[in-house]
């Protein structure tokens, strides 16, 4: 998992996919990072996902951040 302040990309069953969002400061009572659902229109090579591959994407996001200590929003 690639964080960036606007983007988390991630790869599933060895494809990758970048979805966009907004990272925040620390102990402000908000998340570490949110990220924006709809704009998972496609994986990073063109292909147009589907909303199983969505679920899929979003669970490994969720599992990988709980790994790293960072606290993830799906919006």
């Amino acid at each position: 998992m690639e964080l960036t302040r606007s983007s988390l990309r991630i790869k599933v069953d060895g494809r990758s996919v970048t979805v966009e969002g907004e990272a925040y400061l620390p102990g402000y009572g908000s998340p570490d990072f949110v990220l924006y659902r709809e704009s998972m229109l496609c994986w990073d090579d063109g292909e147009v996902m589907k909303e199983d591959d969505k679920s899929r994407v979003i669970d490994r996001i969720l599992d990988e951040a709980q790994r790293e200590g960072i606290e993830v929003t799906i919006e």
